[in-house]
């Protein structure tokens, strides 16, 4: 059985065929030495395609016509000759001289539905490779947002790791590393995996984080856009959850679920995984490019386990570094425990997390597996036995039929199951739909024949379903296999269905064919898919073993009667025999068209080039600065386009040895600007080429050039100049320069700092700078017949501070004033300050202590004189007791009474 391969039918017609020719034999080779002239006089060879600048794209038949079309067909418009309209603006585009315009409305703004991408139209939401480059999908806004088709592996090698082709993606490669894979392992690396025909496959699942989780699909699938995702944790009982995109969210930190996604009525395969418990916040892994991190150290590596204390604490002095209590050499490997493989280096110990095969990966060892067990089963790491030895498969869901083992998501041939159904293995079962519609026990009423002459039997073209039907009867000018449909005898409801008609069928080039049929109108509007089944073996006579390819249209409608499709991967110069079949839906009926012939091309001579040709790149320096410098080279000539996948500029300081790498630039660019730069140095930079995936020739720049950056232009690079004006008994007047105006844009504050000749202490005076203010300031508080040495700082809005030159000066002589000025003792000061004559804080002490002798004194006297009066006090209410001692009323009757009569 041949690979099964989906494409999508993004464009359903025909307009672009210019005309429909049926290829029933084998085309005879055709001799393309036949030329083109153009009206300018220039020649062109036959297959030449060529442009007209932004007008026309031109092709050179082989009958030695030119075919020419314009170059911006809808929905592009030619550059700069659209309307001007203030609502609608121009797009760029792959195509220089192509534009989109897009037209908005007063009020809102039109969303854009669809994406363009390299002269391709996308629909919303539809996600398409870019080559073996890049996943791309279309956005809002008609953006286009592309991730790297491969993940990224390590640059790291190791001997015990290999590079094998990834059998979900022929794109990409995976790396293995001390895996070893058992006897009883269903798929082994080298073999070739099982083709499935299911639309909606999941390849694996890795966690983002304890709670979120990314999922990948396995090929290329056309989905529904109301995608939803299901999680269990027994396979039991299913729980839709949050997707966004791809991304799943709000799990459960720790816990193992399984995945599937739903879109329609198509249901994915489940895949597992294991989310990591919650990290304290600011202690998660620490991670480095200097180890694999996907590589586990084998025993031959030097190691040593760093078992000493817990301590966390690591550091180096450049020969040797101290980590967890234990002391290692320079560039010394060890483990730290079996969570982290280690190396001493000049800069510290560097770690990273050891993740063994056994807990990733494992998908592409078997991707059908669904329970995997460690050998030994009860493994205990142990550095340096970090990881188990290997792995083995415990359930791959297969399912046993009728002593047959079947994979999982695998069809049961109907060979066994019967033609009445369907049967599929699933998670261990066999899940089997009905395909033909029920019986009833009687005929139904809508039978043109009585109910007594209807019998089961088989439709024209269906072998295995029974259908309620009328007998043939013979009319006039009408064979019984030809009687049209609606005369009498013809089965209601099942008109004879016609096959597909296959309009051109011609190669393209050597390994691609093109197809242009029509399928019977009646199947519009239903939902189906489109077989090619195609062979290059002349003996094999039976379709169901041919190689196929499905082609499905847009949510599995068929929309138009008018397909196309371009057949790929084919082997040059060889024949091959070609069938459609139409697959319908919940339907038995399957059009097909006859089985024809085409012949590929024959591969064009392949001239051998050298591994590496030099070239000179042009590389100059456009424009540079203290930090940066614009790079530029020429443009490249189509024949070296066609060795450069994209170019990358790397440079270095001159005694530097790593270089430092800039993004990938396209192809067609010819300048870049490198940032980052330090000033006043030296760089070597040099252009490489990145050659596309599997060349054998690269371009090679012939030389590297020099680029010396200048002095960094700093605008606080200013020297301010201090001058003495006039000098006086008691004071000084200076003024400084050499400050850029505004002075406030560079000063906030002046200080003037002087000191004396004998005295040990500084003095300041304070000056707030401010726009178009006279840069004077006088010194007060001087004394006569004194030296002084004075300067002055400025503390400029950067946060520094620069110091002016140094004036010596000598007061001039005169008698001590009172002081009035602003001047305060410096922060320098080293002494207390000395009593001056006429001081009066002695004799205001002295009063001080008097006063506190007299409060103490009256505080005295008064607590006397307070004791004494509460000696005097008498108690003013009786202590006797006035209440009756006895309480019983009769006796307080007789003793009222008693009163009375006195």
């Amino acid at each position: 059985m041949g690979e099964n391969k989906t494409r999508p039918l993004d464009d359903l017609s025909l307009d672009d065929v210019p005309m429909l020719v049926m290829h029933t034999t084998t085309p005879t080779s055709t001799n393309r030495t036949s030329q083109c002239t153009d009206k300018d006089g220039k020649k062109y060879t036959a297959g030449q395609k060529f442009e007209k600048g932004c007008d026309e794209r031109c092709e050179c038949s082989p009958a030695g016509e030119i075919t020419c079309k314009p170059r911006c067909e809808a929905p592009f418009f030619r550059k700069s000759l659209t309307r001007k309209d203030s609502l609608c603006q121009e797009i760029p585009t792959s195509d220089e001289c192509c534009v989109i315009v897009r037209c908005t409305q007063d009020t809102e703004a039109e969303s854009m539905e669809t994406c363009v991408h390299k002269n391709q139209t996308f629909h919303k939401g539809e996600m398409f490779n870019d080559g073996c480059e890049a996943i791309c999908s279309c956005g809002d806004g008609g953006k286009v947002q592309c991730k790297p088709r491969c993940p990224q592996s390590s640059k790291n090698s190791s001997d015990q790791c290999v590079h094998v082709p990834d059998p979900a993606d022929p794109c990409c490669t995976v790396v293995f590393c001390d895996v070893t894979l058992n006897d009883q392992d269903v798929n082994k690396i080298t073999g070739t995996e099982e083709t499935m025909s299911d639309q909606l496959r999941l390849k694996s699942a890795d966690a983002l984080n304890s709670t979120s989780a990314i999922i990948h699909f396995l090929g290329e699938p056309e989905l529904e856009s109301n995608l939803t995702a299901e999680v269990s944790e027994d396979q039991m009982k299913w729980n839709k959850t949050k997707l966004d995109g791809v991304i799943i969210h709000d799990l459960q930190p720790g816990k193992t679920y399984y995945i599937r996604v739903v879109s329609g009525g198509m249901v994915s395969n489940a895949v597992t995984i294991t989310l990591p418990k919650n990290t304290p916040e600011g202690s998660g892994p620490e991670t480095t490019t200097m180890i694999p991190t996907t590589t586990v150290p084998s025993n031959e590596t030097k190691a040593h386990n760093a078992t000493g204390s817990n301590s966390a604490e690591e550091s180096s002095d450049g020969e040797s570094c101290s980590f967890k209590g234990m002391n290692y050499t320079l560039g010394q490997e060890f483990n730290d425990a079996c969570e982290s493989y280690c190396i001493c280096t000049e800069n510290g110990v560097h770690c990273s997390p050891i993740e063994c095969p056994s807990e990733f990966g494992l998908d592409l060892l078997n991707p059908h597996c669904l329970k995997w067990e460690t050998r030994p089963r009860d493994f205990n790491p142990v550095p340096p036995h970090c990881c188990p030895d290997k792995v083995r498969c415990l359930d791959d869901g297969s399912c046993k039929y009728m002593d047959q083992v079947f994979p999982n998501w695998d069809e049961i041939p109907t060979s066994l199951t019967g033609c009445e159904k369907k049967c599929y293995c699933e998670y261990g079962n066999i899940t089997c739909h009905q395909v033909c519609p029920p019986v009833t026990a009687t005929p139904p009423a809508d039978l043109p024949c009585p109910a007594q002459q209807a019998m089961l039997h088989h439709l024209p073209g269906d072998t295995c379903c029974l259908y309620w039907t009328c007998p043939q009867i013979q009319h006039p000018g009408f064979s019984g296999a030809s009687v049209p449909p609606g005369f009498p005898g013809q089965p209601a409801g099942h008109p004879s269905q016609s096959g597909v008609n296959i309009q051109v069928l011609e190669p393209l080039d050597e390994h691609t064919v093109r197809l242009a049929f029509s399928v019977p109108p009646v199947l519009v509007g239903l939902h189906g898919r489109v077989e090619v089944r195609y062979t290059a073996n002349k003996h094999s006579q039976d379709p169901s073993t041919w190689e196929l390819q499905v082609l499905a249209p847009p949510a599995d409608l068929i929309a138009t009667p008018q397909l196309h499709f371009d057949l790929g991967n084919l082997l040059p110069d060889t024949t091959y025999s070609i069938m459609i079949k139409i697959i319908l839906r919940d339907l038995s009926n399957t059009p097909q068209s006859p089985i024809l012939t085409v012949r590929t091309l024959p591969s064009s001579p392949l001239t051998t080039l050298p591994p590496q040709i030099l070239v000179d790149s042009g590389l100059a320096v456009a424009e540079v600065n203290s930090t940066w410098a614009k790079m530029m080279w020429r443009k490249f000539s189509e024949f070296e386009l066609q060795f450069i996948d994209g170019v990358q500029l790397r440079y270095r300081e001159k005694e530097g040895k790593v270089f430092s790498a800039t993004p990938l630039i396209h192809r067609l660019v010819t300048s870049y600007t490198i940032e980052d730069l330090k000033p006043n140095s030296s760089y070597e930079v040099g252009l490489f080429f990145i050659p596309f995936p599997g060349q054998t020739t690269e371009l090679q720049s012939e030389r590297n050039i020099e680029v010396q950056t200048p002095l960094e232009n700093d605008p606080y690079k200013f020297e301010i100049n201090l001058e003495i004006l006039t000098t006086k008994a008691t004071s000084v007047e200076v003024t400084w320069s050499g400050v850029p105006y505004p002075e406030d844009k560079y000063v906030n504050i002046y200080r003037v700092i002087y000191q004396s000749e004998t005295g040990k202490e500084d003095f300041n005076t304070f000056k707030v700078a401010k726009r178009d203010s006279t840069p004077k300031m006088t010194i007060m508080d001087l004394k006569p017949t004194t030296r002084y040495r004075l300067w002055l700082e400025a503390y400029l809005t950067n946060g520094r501070t620069k110091k002016s030159n140094v004036q010596d000066f000598v007061s001039k002589p005169g008698t001590v004033t009172a002081s009035t000025g602003p001047s305060f003792q410096g922060k320098l000061s080293g002494t207390p300050p000395t009593m001056e004559p006429g001081d009066y804080y002695g004799p205001l002490v002295a009063v001080a202590i008097l006063a506190a002798l007299a409060i103490m004194a009256a505080l005295i006297l008064l607590l006397v004189l307070m004791r004494k009066h509460g000696q005097n006090k008498a108690a003013i209410t009786s202590t006797r007791k006035t209440q009756s001692a006895y309480d019983n009323p009769s006796y307080k009757v007789e003793i009222q009474q008693e009163t009375m009569d006195l």
